[in-house]
């Protein structure tokens, strides 16, 4: 199983930042309504949820797994049809060298920012479950809970265009952080499982503008030929290192200290490193002004 998993996640990892790519440059000049393109993936996500619970009661967990492969089948034939820049091949050594991307301090704060949203969307996704459990929610609550999550990210997701035109790219992802931040702390200081529900309805500001910023950001401050570069960059700091290590940290720390003191100190971790950032951020742009 866990060579299989490794295999599944080493493949699957670049399709996200190519998708993501493709996406932002088939949307044109109108990139700032990726998010109407990306609502798909949440309603996705909410309906193959129900009918995966459905079949795992009816038939058991290994037809979930079929349905996965029929998925990913059907994902692989709608993925030929997606268009990338050219330019990307042929003049990647003429334009940019990753090396380019990271020698400029903002897209140093940039991924970090994308990091520290991925070690806090992890410690959700993967203890938000078993931390209502240990608080004695139920598996109805808990399923409600996750419907909360997920419905509360459409809403974000339709308006991401004004959101992004508002704040821009770095400056969705600071808000998203901020709130993801918020979000974990509030976690740990519920005193009951129904608290701990009401603080999904904070999802759709912090995973869907985290997405969506941090994808806008990438594409718009990228150099030429390294379109679907910058995308992987953003990536592998939010959902591979990020992701990697918040779902390793965070376990030690639940298993030492308990869900609650988890979750509040990752969340005043998140916090700190946001308002660190947004610090630098400004003092870099005072300098570049002067």
């Amino acid at each position: 199983v866990f060579v299989v998993t490794v295999l599944f996640f080493f493949f699957l990892g670049p399709s996200l930042s190519l998708a993501n790519s493709a996406t932002m440059y088939m949307l044109g000049e109108e990139r700032d309504q990726f998010g109407l393109v990306r609502v798909g993936g949440t309603i996705g996500f909410g309906v193959f949820t129900l009918i995966a619970g459905l079949l795992i009661d009816r038939f058991g967990l290994p037809a979930t797994f079929w349905l996965g492969a029929a998925l990913f089948v059907g994902t692989f034939l709608s993925s030929l049809g997606l268009v990338y820049d050219k330019s990307v091949s042929n003049e990647e050594d003429e334009n940019g060298e990753i090396s380019d991307l990271l020698r400029q301090p903002n897209w140093i704060l940039f991924l970090i920012l994308a990091f520290i949203s991925g070690v806090a969307l992890f410690a959700v996704n993967n203890y938000f479950y078993p931390y209502m459990i240990d608080m004695g929610a139920s598996p109805t609550l808990t399923g409600l809970a996750l419907t909360i999550g997920n419905l509360t990210e459409l809403p974000f997701m339709l308006l991401a265009n004004r959101i992004i035109g508002r704040f821009g790219g770095f400056g969705t992802l600071i808000l998203s952080t901020g709130v993801t931040g918020l979000r974990l702390v509030l976690l740990g200081a519920a005193a009951n499982p129904a608290e701990a529900t009401a603080t999904q309805l904070l999802n759709g500001l912090s995973f869907p503008l985290m997405l969506i910023g941090g994808v806008y950001y990438a594409d718009s401050h990228t150099l030429p030929g390294l379109l679907s570069t910058s995308q992987g960059l953003f990536h592998a700091a939010i959902l591979g290192i990020g992701a990697a290590v918040g779902g390793f940290v965070c376990g030690i720390l639940l298993e030492q200290i308990g869900g609650s003191a988890m979750f509040i100190l990752i969340g005043s971790a998140v916090l700190l490193v946001m308002v660190t950032v947004l610090l630098v951020r400004r003092r870099l742009d005072k300098i570049a002004s002067n």
